[in-house]
C-alpha cells in the first residue's frame, strides 16, 4: 500500500528483526537527497500503530523527517509469538532492529536517527537512547519509569501477594505445556484485574479501538504484567547524555503516575528538557496533541536537522581542506604524487578540456608524470577562495609552464608538440570537484584550453 499525502509518501514495510517480521509504515518525504533524517517510533503497552501513530508520525514528517512506525512483535500486524506478550527487552531490541533498518534505506542519514516512545515504550526509548549511540536524539512521551514501583501504585497492597500467586500459576502451567493464562488490558469496572486499571485507560482504549483500530484485541498474556514489574527504565535515565532528552508529562498523569517521570527527569543530565501537559495519561492524544506532537517535532528537527547542517557545514570545510591540499601537492609548483592515493577515489575521473579524460589513479598519475616531464616548471595556483556546497567543491585558478622537456601529444585531438619546443602557456579556468567520504571521485575542468593551445602553436589565432 502506498499513501500520498502533500509533504510525503507513506508505505507498507516489513523489519526482520532475526526471523520474527515487524510490520508499519515508512513516511518518506518528498526530498530527492540521500542526507534526510529520521525517526522510529512504536506505541505503548498492547496499542497498535493504528491508534493514533499516524497522526504524529504525519507531523513529524511534514517538517521534512522521515518516520518508521511498526507495530512491536506479538502485537497488530507484526509477526511473534506467544500473541499479546509484551517483552519489553525484546521490545528494546526491535526498536535497534527498526533503526538498522531506517539507516540502510538510501535517502537516510544513518547518524541522523532519532527516537520516539509513549507510555511503556516511553520507557523502552529511554533504555535504547543510553545504550544504542547510534540514536541522535530521544523524545519519550508519558513514559513508563519504573513497572515496580508503577504496580505498587495501581494495584492495592493486599492484592499484590494474589497477583505473585498467579505469575507462579501460570509459570508452571506453561512449563507443563499449557495456554498462557490471559488478562484485559482495561475493563470498565478499575476494581477488576486488568493490566491497565484505570477509566481514563479503558475509555481511550475502547474508543480508539472503536473509530481507529478495529483489530486491537482487550488482553495480553498474565506473564506481560509479571514482565513490566521487572521493567526499571529510570535506571537508564543518568546514561542517555550526551544524547538530547525530551520528556513530555501529563501533569495529572495516574496511569505511569506522574512524580515518577518528575523525578526521573531531574535525574537526567543535560542536554534534556521538560513539556508539561494539563491533563492526564492520554492528554497527548485527546485535548494536547498539538502540544506534544509540536513539542516532539520540534525537538527532532533541532537536533536532527540542525545538527545535520552543522554536520553540512564540518563535511564542507572538510572538502575544502581536501581540495585545497589537492591543489598544492598535485597542481602546485612540487607534484607528490602519493598524494593521488591519499585524496583521490580509486575510480576518479578527472576531465579537462585540453586532454582526454583520464579514470582510475594509476591514469591520473601517468597523465601528470608525462605533463610535468614536458613542462617542467608546471604550475598552478588557486585566485579565490573555494566554495563548498554538499559534496561538491568549486575552485578558480591560473597557471601554465614552459615547454622545455620532452616530446608531448597529450592534446585532445589538436596534434603535438616535439621536444623542448620552448613555448609558454599561461591560463585560466574553473574545477569543480566531487567528493565522497573524504575522496575526490570526480575533478571537471572549465577551462580555456582554447588560449593554451593558441599558445602553444597547436590553433591558429583567429
Amino acid at each position: 500500500m502506498e499513501k500520498k499525502g502533500e509533504t510525503d509518501v507513506r508505505t507498507d514495510i516489513e523489519i526482520n528483526a532475526e526471523g520474527t517480521l515487524l510490520r508499519g509504515w515508512y513516511y518518506r518525504p518528498d526530498s530527492k537527497t540521500n542526507d534526510v533524517p529520521a525517526v522510529v517510533m512504536a506505541h505503548g503497552l498492547s496499542a497498535v500503530k493504528e491508534m493514533d501513530l499516524d497522526r504524529f508520525a504525519e507531523q513529524f514528517a511534514a517538517a521534512g523527517l522521515a518516520v518508521v512506525v511498526f507495530d512491536h512483535r506479538n502485537f497488530g500486524a507484526s509477526e511473534g509469538q506467544p500473541r499479546q506478550e509484551i517483552d519489553p527487552w525484546a521490545q528494546v531490541r526491535d526498536y535497534r532492529h527498526a533503526i538498522t533498518w531506517t539507516q540502510a534505506q538510501p535517502e537516510i542519514n544513518p547518524r541522523r536517527i532519532g527516537i520516539w516512545g509513549s507510555s511503556y515504550s516511553g520507557g523502552e526509548v529511554l533504555v535504547v537512547g543510553a545504550i544504542d549511540r547510534r540514536v541522535k536524539c530521544v523524545v519519550c512521551q508519558v513514559p513508563l519509569i519504573s513497572g515496580f514501583q508503577n504496580i505498587q501504585r495501581l494495584v492495592r497492597a493486599d492484592a499484590l501477594a494474589p497477583l505473585r500467586t498467579q505469575f507462579d500459576y501460570d509459570r508452571e502451567t506453561r512449563f507443563g505445556g499449557g495456554s498462557p493464562v490471559m488478562i484485559p488490558v482495561v475493563t470498565a469496572n478499575p476494581t477488576t484485574p486488568a493490566a491497565l486499571p484505570t477509566a481514563d485507560a479503558y475509555k481511550w482504549f475502547t474508543q480508539t479501538a472503536e473509530h481507529r483500530a478495529p483489530t486491537w484485541r482487550n488482553e495480553v498474556t498474565l506473564r506481560t504484567v509479571e514482565m513490566l514489574t521487572e521493567f526499571d527504565a529510570g535506571s537508564y535515565i543518568a546514561r542517555i547524555s550526551p544524547t538530547p532528552l525530551l520528556m513530555i508529562i501529563g501533569a495529572s498523569d495516574h496511569l505511569v503516575v506522574a512524580d515518577l517521570a518528575f523525578s526521573a527527569f531531574n535525574a537526567a543530565l543535560e542536554p534534556k528538557r521538560l513539556v508539561i501537559l494539563p491533563g492526564g495519561h492520554f492528554a497527548p492524544y485527546y485535548g494536547s496533541f498539538e502540544q506534544a506532537s509540536h513539542s516532539a517535532r520540534d525537538w527532532f528537527v533541532e537536533h536532527l536537522t540542525m545538527e545535520r547542517s552543522k554536520e553540512s557545514m564540518s563535511k564542507e570545510t572538510d572538502n575544502k581542506a581536501v581540495v585545497g591540499r589537492w591543489f598544492t601537492e598535485f597542481w602546485g609548483e612540487h607534484c607528490n604524487l602519493a598524494v593521488v592515493e591519499d585524496l583521490a577515489a580509486p575510480d576518479m575521473l578527472m576531465k579537462y578540456s585540453l586532454h582526454p579524460p583520464r579514470r582510475g589513479r594509476d591514469s591520473i598519475k601517468a597523465f601528470m608524470t608525462d605533463f610535468r616531464a614536458a613542462f617542467p616548471d608546471l604550475k598552478f595556483w588557486g585566485t579565490a577562495d573555494l566554495i563548498a556546497e554538499g559534496d561538491y567543491v568549486v575552485g578558480q585558478w591560473a597557471g601554465g609552464g614552459t615547454h622545455t622537456g620532452a616530446a608531448f601529444s597529450d592534446f585532445l585531438g589538436v596534434g603535438s608538440l616535439p621536444a623542448a619546443t620552448g613555448r609558454k602557456m599561461h591560463f585560466t579556468g574553473t574545477t569543480v570537484l566531487r567528493l565522497q567520504n573524504g575522496k575526490i571521485v570526480e575533478e571537471i575542468g572549465l577551462d580555456d584550453g582554447v588560449t593554451a593551445l593558441t599558445q602553444l602553436g597547436l590553433l591558429k589565432a583567429s
